[in-house]
């Protein structure tokens, strides 16, 4: 089967992706573990290559000093994995330096790659490229190198295995453990099957990994002339891997921000290689369509970097154009990031002297620094003062959330400004003022896309007015909607006689019904998952009403859970909540509203929904702000990934309505598997009104203009995941799940394949089901979710594998089925206890339980156990080994039988192991081991008692000096942490090695992978 697997991973994944390296420019060598170039497998560094590539590009260097520059490049002294990767990062960006002899010049950069010209690099290939050094070995799959240096780790996997990509990322992460230095140069690291392949940096972990889904600029036509399906690994050779595509994304898309290394999306880099293309080829502008989440601030960026990095765009003046303080703030931010000063316009006339300059710089404004603020019939409004500026054609404005106050006259000042400029647009929304304004859409990543790709959650709806639709709308002061879905038509009619729309939504006994509703939904399908709520309330008055409302409601609520809490909300935490209101302040609040003035004098906004305010730090890390009201701030541009839900009670509409939903569909780890917006005004149609703006635009298909999903939507997808897991069970398992529920548990443990199976469609299951929940639809599911969990558990347990555990469940679910197992039993029904322990056998000797249950438990807790001891004892343990499978073996299917030898085996053989034997003076722990493994190694299958005088004496003296050898040296301080000590200690039992060849030739050709297992050895015992 392993050989079968290795197969299939050479032939249907490593090979493909090597035959595609060829098609995109890469030279490839099979190494097939050898050395190939290199002098010795501990070279990461490809010597030659390098060397050659330092002279080439720097034709002024010497070869002395091309030797001394080689050996630098290994240099990274006492750098930490993330540190030197960084250093690396600098070196390949902008070289190292010498002394230039034939000018006198100091320090004269050295480049390292020629990113100008592509020739004038190595691109090579290495497949099953080993290093090994002293007691360790690796040997990844395929290494790229340029210009000899290992810029690309490769680890393919068989599509035959369960968890190919689980299984890539585990070998991954120890590789970066034990050779760094494979690393110090690295840009990203890519984990393929063939037909998922994906990608991240070193920072990364396995929730960070991408796929790259185009293959831009190349047509899939490109890849299979056949027109055939183009898989996910074949697309990212092509779109990463290309050598033009890949030296471009080294040199202007990787990212270093704080601790985390970034690499981009494929949707960043296709639409800001499209951007700059457009430029080149004929000065044009136009609208990026990528939805909220996917990194806009970053893709203009790199924009930047791009341009600066092009001899004929290098010289153009770029312009950075927000509306909101926030949007100001986070590009800001990103172009510290990527290193880049930027003039921030401080003030219209600040703007003014930006904008006038002719220096090729970065300059950021405001929109609104675009006008002052004239009065009007009696209203303030922004009017343009701008004359024209600058009527360089050399000027790239970028508008980040490009909406409506970049369409008026505010608009007009900026192009009159710069009326030749280069104008662009970034918008997550849309609309046709955008495309009229700013020139269509010619990239395009919708909502759609982006949840698929898991760079946002998908958004649910629930609408909690009527119908989810306005009615009588001037009945009701032209706006006011009913939310009160339970009332007949007379009660409805006397709301509306009695209240203008203001008074309505600001009443006392409206607030307290909605909020009474917005806490129950919070509490039971929020907050228990650890996320978070926001509140966008009518005005500012009926946001200091909700305020008071949830504080109140959410006190009597604690005190009724501590009578009655079935589904085990955790009260501790919630008594810590805090509710928190931000509004801004009004212009004559002193005497209007002093309550108001009072509350946003005391309100430290910054210490609420800051970077680090309560609001977007977890509740962990005490983060205790779980609900903000506003009214109108925070509703666009804020990004909170915590936040899940937006409880709306204010009505918004085209740019704004799309936008503010978009809050919520931030990921946020594995429990956040959607966003909810609950609507009390019945926003459905001004959605509709807002998502048809889409329509006249290029490449919207109808599925992309509705960004929501219903609770309808998600109750049919509960009710297929249940069908189809029960299904699976009686068609696949062949038991009934209902009756014959120990036959099920003991089927799935005894059949890997069907317990994969039926793993998988438990988590859908669950994860539709945290989603439902708490609506009372869920209720009807619940009995057999608890059972399905029951299952699950069990299988665990039996098992001991921990991919089957509940933790992989999300907070809400898992509270309901740990009290389900409590209440069974079997939450602690198999404690993951030593098997030496007198607990072991008496804990899964229960009556209810059937023989072959309890060989199950048996089995898997031995193999555990020999596994977890094998490598302190491994002439022991695959004894034990070899015994286990013989009684399995000879007993198979007599499950009475087979336990008896089974408990016999772990009370005797396990439970006695070396102190039943005779260890002929060693101290049985920690020295046998030695004396054992090297009989083995030296004299293969022969027993102790069958080894002449001369063998047994030989072998007991190399085991006393390698017993010796190791105690001594591994008593000096920190000897694991130093190389040359262990090299010192390697050496010396290899000596002992050599003269064991004379009572035993066999061995020479295997005494290195002797002291290999001698030195892992000595580790185990003496660290």
């Amino acid at each position: 089967m392993v050989n079968a697997k290795a197969n299939n991973e050479l032939t249907y994944v490593e090979e493909p992706f090597l035959a595609h390296l060829e098609k995109v420019g890469w030279t490839v060598e099979r190494w097939k573990g050898g050395k190939g170039c290199r002098t010795d497998f501990s070279d990461i560094i490809l010597e030659s290559y390098a060397r050659a590539a330092l002279l080439d590009l720097n034709p002024w260097l010497t070869d002395s000093q091309a030797d001394d520059l080689v050996t630098e490049l290994h240099s990274f002294e006492g750098l930490s994995l993330i540190d030197r990767n960084r250093e690396g990062d600098d070196r390949l960006a902008v070289g190292l330096s010498a002394y230039n002899e034939e000018t006198g010049e100091d320090n004269q950069p050295v480049r390292l790659i020629d990113y100008a010209v592509q020739k004038n690099n190595s691109f090579l290939a290495v497949s099953q490229f080993r290093i090994q050094r002293l007691e360790k070995e690796i040997i990844p799959d395929i290494v790229l190198f340029v210009n000899g240096l290992p810029l690309i780790v490769v680890e393919c996997k068989s599509p035959t295995l369960k968890e190919p990509f689980f299984d890539s990322v585990v070998q991954i992460e120890r590789y970066k453990r034990e050779f760094p230095d494979l690393f110090s140069y690295n840009q990203f690291i890519i984990s393929t099957c063939r037909q998922t392949s994906k990608y991240t940096t070193i920072t990364g972990n396995a929730e960070n990994y991408l796929e790259w889904k185009e293959p831009y600029p190349f047509p899939l036509s490109d890849i299979d002339p056949t027109g055939g399906i183009v898989p996910s690994q074949e697309k990212l050779v092509w779109g990463m891997l290309s050598l033009s595509n890949f030296l471009d994304i080294v040199r202007n898309y990787m990212v270093w921000d704080g601790a985390i290394k970034k690499v981009p999306r494929y949707m960043q880099y296709r639409g800001a290689r499209k951007l700059v293309e457009r430029i080149r080829t004929d000065r044009k502008g136009g609208t990026i369509w990528h939805t909220q989440g996917s990194g806009k601030s970053l893709s203009m960026m790199y924009v930047i970097r791009q341009m600066y990095h092009s001899d004929d765009l290098k010289d153009w003046k770029i312009i950075l154009i927000v509306d909101r303080d926030d949007l100001e703030k986070q590009l800001l931010q990103t172009s510290v990031v990527l290193g880049y000063t930027v003039n921030v316009a401080k003030s219209i006339e600040g703007a003014k002297q930006l904008i006038s300059s002719e220096a090729s710089d970065i300059t950021l404004a405001m929109i609104h620094k675009f006008g002052e603020t004239s009065e009007k019939d009696g209203q303030k409004k922004k009017v343009s003062v701008f004359p024209e500026l600058n009527a360089s054609d050399k000027i790239l404005v970028m508008i980040d959330e490009a909406h409506r106050s970049e369409y008026g006259e505010l608009a007009a000042g900026m192009i009159k400004a710069m009326p030749n400029a280069v104008r662009v647009a970034f918008t997550g929304t849309p609309i046709t003022a955008t495309t009229n304004t700013f020139g269509g859409v010619f990239d395009t990543y919708n909502m759609r896309q982006a949840v698929e790709d898991g760079v946002v959650v998908e958004i649910r709806y629930e609408g909690r007015a009527e119908n989810s639709t306005v009615i009588d709308e001037e009945a009701m002061n032209g706006k006011f909607v009913d939310i009160f879905g339970y009332a007949n038509d007379d009660e409805k009619q006397d709301i509306m006689c009695r209240y203008t729309l203001k008074g309505y939504m600001e009443a006392d006994v409206v607030i307290r019904a909605k909020a009474a509703d917005m806490l129950e939904h919070y509490i039971g399908t929020v907050f228990q998952n650890g996320f978070k709520a926001q509140v966008a309330a009518f005005d500012r008055e009926a946001a200091y009403r909700y305020k008071k409302a949830f504080e109140e409601l959410l006190a009597a609520k604690i005190t009724a859970l501590k009578v009655n809490n079935p589904d085990c909300i955790d009260i501790a935490l919630l008594e810590k909540l805090k509710v928190e209101c931000i509004i801004s302040s009004g212009t004559d609040d002193v005497n209007r509203h002093p309550h108001l003035k009072a509350l946003v004098d005391r309100t430290d906004k910054d210490a609420i929904v800051g970077e680090e305010g309560s609001f977007k730090t977890s509740f962990a890390k005490g983060g205790y702000t779980g609900i903000v009201i506003v009214s109108d701030m925070l509703l666009t541009g804020f990004d909170a990934p915590i936040e899940q839900v937006l409880y709306l009670d204010k009505k918004l509409v085209n740019h704004n309505l799309l936008q503010a939903i978009a809050r919520v569909n931030r990921t946020c780890g594995k429990d956040k598997t959607c966003g909810y917006v609950v609507d009390y005004v019945g926003i459905t149609q001004h959605l509709k009104e807002a998502l048809s703006e889409y329509s006249s635009l290029e490449g919207v298909s109808e599925e992309d203009k509705d960004p929501m999903l219903s609770l309808t939507e998600d109750v049919d997808r509960l009710n297929s995941a249940y069908n189809e897991i029960l299904t699976f069970i009686r068609d696949e398992v062949c038991y009934d799940v209902s009756t014959q529920t120990e036959s099920v548990i003991e089927e799935l443990v005894a059949v890997e394949e069907l317990r994969d199976e039926y793993n998988d469609l438990f988590k859908k299951l669950s994860k539709y089901y945290d989603r439902v929940l708490p609506n009372p639809v869920a209720l009807q599911y619940r009995d057999g979710y608890k059972q399905l969990a029951f299952i699950r558990e069990s299988v665990a347990n039996r098992t001991r594998d921990p991919r089957y555990s509940r933790k992989d469940a999300s907070a809400k679910v898992r509270a309901i089925i740990e009290e389900y197992l409590t209440v069974s039993g079997v939450g602690v029904e198999v404690p993951q206890i030593d098997i030496l322990s007198s607990d072991f056998i008496a804990g899964i000797e229960k009556p209810d339980k059937t023989d072959r249950a309890v060989v199950d438990e048996l089995e898997y807790a031995v193999r555990e156990y020999i596994i977890e001891n094998t490598p302190r004892d491994p002439e022991l343990f695959e004894r034990f080994s070899e015994h286990l499978n013989e009684i399995l073996e000879t007993l198979k299917g007599n499950w009475k039988e087979l336990r008896k030898a089974l408990e016999k085996f772990i009370k005797n053989d396990i439970f006695n192991a070396r102190n039943a034997e005779n260890t002929y003076g060693y101290e049985a722990v920690n020295e046998m081991p030695f004396f054992s493994l090297l009989r083995k190694e030296v004299f293969g299958d022969k027993k102790f008692e069958d080894l002449t005088e001369a063998e047994f004496n030989s072998l007991k003296s190399l085991t006393d000096d390698c017993l010796s050898r190791l105690k001594t040296d591994t008593a000096k301080r920190d000897f694991w942490e130093h190389d040359m000590q262990i090299r010192q200690t390697r050496a010396e039992i290899r000596s002992k090695l050599l003269d064991m060849e004379v009572t035993a030739p066999s061995i020479s050709s295997k005494i290195n992978d002797i002291v290999q297992k001698i030195i892992e050895l000595g580790r185990e015992h003496y660290k």
